[in-house]
């Protein structure tokens, strides 16, 4: 398995955990970001502080689901989030290491940090909504802690 295919096995972990542990209130004014830190064996970081997944256009069908509990919408916004990571996957920088084997990998430390806020009064105030992060270890259910 590459590390590409580990991630999308995480993610599909990491969405169910964020389907059943949602966020209280969502607008459609938020953004939603999934960083993505990349942990190896041996301490390397991948990826850097760039390697996130903007998902912005999932926030409208989510704000659904939360503020009318329409949960019907769900697949919809997994499958939005799913596209998002894809279109991330399709940037040239990060292509390298995506092929790379994920045995060497690190599950523990290796997570997503999902965070859904909306910026108020042109950046001068932030309101945090959601911040929330989800072990790769976790997500695929190995968690050896």
């Amino acid at each position: 398995m590459n590390i590409k295919q580990q991630i999308l096995a995480a993610l599909n972990g990491a969405l169910e955990e964020f389907s059943h542990n949602p966020p209280k209130e969502v607008y459609y004014e938020c953004d939603m970001l999934w960083d993505i830190d990349l942990v190896l064996k041996d301490g390397t970081e991948l990826g850097g502080d760039s390697f996130v997944a903007e998902c912005r256009s999932a926030v409208c069908d989510l704000e659904s689901i939360i503020m009318s509990d329409d949960t019907a919408l769900w697949p919809d916004v997994m499958n939005e989030i799913k596209d998002c990571f894809n279109c991330l996957f399709e940037n040239e920088t990060y292509t390298k290491f995506l092929d790379d084997s994920a045995e060497n990998l690190d599950l523990n430390q290796s997570r997503f940090f999902v965070r859904i806020f909306e910026v108020r009064d042109g950046g001068a105030d932030v309101w945090k909504y959601y911040m929330m992060p989800f072990t790769f270890a976790e997500c695929l259910g190995e968690n050896n802690d």
